[in-house]
């Protein structure tokens, strides 16, 4: 379980440096290339999904249930 809660906690720093990349490029291109936004946006969507469920999963209820299914 130990394994599992590290492997989770590094997937979410990971996440969470590349919602801080996406975000850092959206503010990047916005002027030079703003068609780029919308999808640079939908990605920060998705990742930020991703990140509100794992982050969910980290804490120790989370863990249970995840290690029960």
């Amino acid at each position: 379980m130990e394994e599992a809660t590290h492997k989770l906690r590094e997937l979410i720093g990971n996440l969470k440096a590349l919602r801080d990349r996406l975000t850092e490029l959206r503010h990047d291109l916005e002027l030079s290339v703003p068609q780029a936004v919308p999808r640079l946006d939908l990605s920060l969507f998705f990742v930020n999904r991703a990140l509100s469920s794992l982050e969910a999963a980290a804490t120790p209820q989370g863990l249970k249930l995840v290690v029960q299914t």
